[in-house]
């Protein structure tokens, strides 16, 4: 019986592809199956992974014609076979014992979180203390806390990070969305977590992160990837959410729209951004939690929209924009930069 599968996304990664199997291979758990789906890969990726599921059939290839990341990860949730599901990306590392350690840990837990070590434009090495959480509403808070804060933010956004269970995600039909080609990992994350009732976290690392420059950097986020991210954000607050999680999801919304506003040349088009942001808040079904209104932005925010005010919400995002401007070029926040003004 397959107890874990993989699931590996491949596209134009054959610098690095080598090593990554390599990495699956030298495991010390052996009854696992690396399902490789290579979406249209135009240099050798494509034979590399043929090479493997020759050289060994626990390596599972799909070919298929280019449709981003999500949608490779989709067709391999959708073919794994394993009780639990874990993910990597195709210029990352496992270490060699990163089944057995997982395996042995996750217990009936509904999720494992472990530690990586960054490597690349990075060097560190992040991890999470040994903990349990237990009880749906405590696996919420801990998870929201966890994204929310900005020290702890990536452990939550990365699904390579995680053992999942298959069952879960396949029961609750969970995908990555399609739609969007940013931060789709942490919407995965949010679509996961309403069926969560046991966490465990270990401080061990088990993934080596190459955290090559993604492009993104120093890079404004368009308004055509922000506004269908925030929607996506939005929905998850209709889902079996506390009133905490749906406060932190309704802001993290409205951080991606004022993006989108800060963004957008058009005042016309900015209006509409604005206007779309005012009836979110009109059409929202929960109360806020009073203890996650924290800062004088967030209440600012509240109190513009709902006073349906749009030259407010504008004056609010060029406060935004300019707070980003001394941040990064006269504190120099370099990792503000990075990431552009949507953290």
């Amino acid at each position: 019986m397959i107890k874990i599968s993989i699931v590996i996304p491949v596209y134009n990664a054959s610098k690095y592809l080598r090593a990554t199997l390599d990495s699956v291979y030298n495991q010390t758990y052996t009854h696992w199956e690396a399902l490789l789906i290579d979406d249209g890969s135009k240099d050798k990726s494509s034979s590399i992974c043929d090479e493997y599921a020759q050289k060994d059939n626990r390596f599972r290839v799909i070919h298929k014609e280019n449709g981003g990341v999500s949608s490779a990860r989709n067709i391999g949730i959708s073919m794994a076979a394993g009780e639990y599901l874990c993910f990597l990306d195709s210029d990352d590392q496992m270490k060699p014992n990163h089944f057995e350690i997982g395996l042995s840990k996750i217990g009936d837990a509904d999720l494992l979180i472990f530690g990586f070590e960054r490597w690349n434009c990075r060097t560190d090495v992040r991890s999470l203390p040994d903990s349990t959480i237990v009880g749906k509403e405590q696996c919420h808070d801990f998870l929201y806390d966890l994204k929310e804060n900005p020290y702890t933010s990536e452990f939550f956004c990365f699904p390579w990070n995680k053992l999942y269970k298959r069952s879960i995600i396949v029961n609750n039909n969970i995908s990555f969305p399609t739609d969007i080609s940013f931060r789709e990992d942490e919407i995965f994350g949010y679509r996961y977590i309403p069926y969560i009732n046991k966490i465990v976290t270990i401080s061990h690392v088990l993934v080596d992160y190459n955290d090559a420059p993604s492009g993104l950097s120093a890079n404004r986020l368009k308004p055509e990837k922000s506004i269908p991210l925030a929607h996506h954000l939005i929905e998850q607050t209709k889902c079996d959410n506390s009133d905490k999680s749906k406060t932190i999801l309704f802001f993290r919304a409205m951080t991606y729209l004022i993006d989108a506003v800060i963004n957008t040349k058009s005042f016309a088009k900015k209006k509409k951004i604005i206007e779309s942001m005012i009836q979110i808040y009109s059409d929202r079904e929960f109360e806020f939690d009073k203890n996650h209104v924290i800062g004088k932005s967030r209440h600012l925010l509240i109190k513009a929209l709902a006073n349906k005010s749009i030259i407010s919400i504008y004056a609010l995002s060029l406060y935004t924009s300019l707070r980003y401007y001394f941040r990064v070029y006269i504190k120099g926040d370099k990792e503000l930069k990075r990431w552009g003004t949507n953290v």
